[in-house]
């Protein structure tokens, strides 16, 4: 986790405000219905970014999507990783 937390602090915050910007206005809703390979979108359940209601969002667009919320908020993968793993792997097994 320290390593995670080091390398955020060292990118800018200009580029980070300006990745930010590009995103704000990015609603891409519409296109999920293209995407014809199966998802898994993995939410932690208490994100206050990308919340599990927005993650079951596009499981729900998408034509073969599953979501799935583990304990954590937005670095879930790290949060509850061991649940992340197994869920990852059982899913890039189908």
């Amino acid at each position: 986790m320290d390593e995670i937390l080091a390398r955020f602090a060292r990118v800018s915050p200009e580029g980070y405000a300006g990745c930010c910007a590009a995103l704000a206005g990015a609603d891409l809703r519409a296109e999920l219905g293209r995407i014809s390979v199966p998802v898994l979108a993995i939410s932690g359940d208490d994100d206050p970014v990308c919340p599990p209601s927005d993650l079951q969002a596009i499981a729900d667009g998408v034509a073969d999507g599953r979501h799935l919320s583990l304990p954590g908020r937005h670095i879930v993968n790290i949060e509850s990783a061991g649940a992340f793993n197994d869920a990852l792997r059982e899913f890039l097994g189908q």
